[in-house]
């Protein structure tokens, strides 16, 4: 029993319990299999030359290979040195990633550079979804249609060149996004001010061809006064707005905020 190949569920299986630390008792108890089998593979695992969670990233031929076929092959040596290689840069791509105008396509041309060697664009998203994944927590929001409104200003500016001076200026963008449908309007401003926030607002309601029943936005300046997780203030013309639209202003919950030690 302890030669016997398993198939791909089982092994999988197996690598979960040894990764949450169960016994080789538990396992063999668990997936009723013999001892000497959970044995094998754990010493498989071990002149892999990976850790568990890496062979759980891994597709199951690939997961396959490592555990039964030669470590001296050529191929797999060089896929083993190439998965070690990302593993190792693997957050500095991740975090590179949270920034404004960073591409996948880009961090994959600057990791060829690195590492001519390294893994094809395709695969190369692939593992980076993967790492993602296993490191980020979502949550489902619902949403009703027309209820909310969801605004803020994109992260980046735009930029023009007047042409009767050629000066080159920048313009905040508006995007206004209803969630349930992701309809979306969006508006190059010439300035963040109040009066341009308010009048763009309103053309998005024009275009949109009605009102929400909220407006909820980040804690903007020209949005809010005072930010607070429940009841925060906001503006006067933002109110003057809200009632002339006949709509309900919301802001976005701010963080707790740290305070220094005394």
């Amino acid at each position: 029993m302890a030669n016997k190949t398993l198939g791909m569920l089982q092994i999988r299986k197996i690598l979960q319990l040894m990764e949450e630390g169960r016994s080789k008792r538990f396992i063999s108890r668990e997936l009723g299999i013999s001892r000497g089998t959970v044995d094998s593979y754990e010493h498989k695992v071990r002149i892999s030359g990976l850790t568990l969670h890496q062979l759980l990233c891994l597709r199951d031929p690939e997961i396959f290979s490592f555990l039964h076929e030669s470590l001296s092959s050529t191929i797999f040596s060089i896929s083993d040195k190439r998965k070690s290689d990302l593993d190792n840069r693997i957050d500095y791509f991740l975090s590179e990633l949270k920034k404004t105008g960073v591409t996948r396509q880009l961090l994959w041309q600057e990791y060829k550079e690195i590492n001519p060697d390294g893994y094809g664009y395709t695969q190369f998203c692939e593992y980076l979804n993967q790492e993602r994944s296993l490191r980020s927590v979502t949550m489902h929001l619902e949403h009703s249609p027309g209820e909310t409104l969801q605004v803020d200003f994109a992260g980046k500016k735009l930029y023009y060149t007047d042409k009767h001076t050629g000066e080159r200026k920048s313009c905040p963008v508006l995007v206004c996004v209803l969630p349930f449908s992701g309809y979306t309007y969006v508006e190059a401003l010439q300035d963040a001010s109040q009066r341009c926030l308010y009048e763009s607002l309103g053309r998005c309601l024009r275009y949109l061809g009605g009102v929400p029943m909220s407006v909820l936005s980040d804690n903007m300046k020209q949005y809010v006064l005072k930010p607070d997780r429940y009841e925060p203030a906001f503006i006067a013309m933002a109110e003057q707005w809200a009632v002339y639209y006949n709509t309900t202003l919301l802001a976005a919950r701010v963080k707790n905020q740290k305070t220094s030690p005394p």
